[in-house]
């Protein structure tokens, strides 16, 4: 998951890479359940640790905040320590990292503003305005708390018996949760601001 939860990407990033990287966050849990039994598990750790390493130089050269950064830091860490107990476990773990990750990542941005969804909008030249700002501040709210229950659900289905079950929610499942997350928000942000232009007037 989270190559998944998307992160606006600057214009500067190919939209090649860009699609490439959500490509292989909702592959991944289907490359590994084809992949059980005939490839080592610390190869799915390995290409999972190699698009992360990826994912941060780009942030890195995009200025991206330091706090997204040391999510995909803890990340790796967390896979590698995980691979020296279990092979597989740490395999089947990286999507629940990704939604832990950037559920820290949101969470701490609410703590310490601006928010993530605010800075996105500064990174797309918005003006915030003030009514704005606790609107991004709810938004990043209910992306945390989504974010750790996708990772509840995540960690659930790489402990159960059946692969499959995993590879369905984290490759097929979770990405539709997202969109109509996404979907619903849009759909809110236009009413938020048909209401308030509204009552401007």
């Amino acid at each position: 998951m989270w190559s998944t939860v998307s992160i606006p990407c600057s214009t500067r990033r190919p939209r090649a890479s860009r699609l490439a990287l959500v490509a292989f966050g909702a592959a991944y849990p289907f490359i590994v359940y084809a992949g059980i039994g005939h490839v080592p598990p610390a190869a799915f750790v390995g290409l999972a640790l190699a698009v992360l390493a990826i994912r941060a130089i780009w942030l890195r050269g995009e200025g991206r905040d330091a706090m997204v950064l040391g999510t995909l830091a803890a990340v790796g860490l967390g896979l590698l320590a995980l691979l020296a107990v279990d092979g597989m476990v740490a395999a089947k773990a990286y999507p629940v990292l990704m939604s832990l990750a950037f559920a820290a990542a949101f969470g701490g941005s609410l703590l310490f503003p601006p928010t993530l969804i605010e800075r996105f909008a500064a990174l797309a030249g918005t003006v915030v305005t003030a009514p704005a700002r606790r609107y991004m501040r709810r938004v990043t709210l209910v992306w945390f708390f989504f974010l750790l229950a996708n990772a509840g659900v995540s960690g659930w289905t790489a402990l159960a018996e059946d692969p499959a079950v995993w590879a369905l929610y984290n490759g097929l499942l979770s990405y539709l949760l997202m969109g109509l997350l996404m979907g619903g928000e849009l759909l809110v942000r236009r009413w938020v601001r048909r209401r308030t232009k509204d009552g401007a007037e």
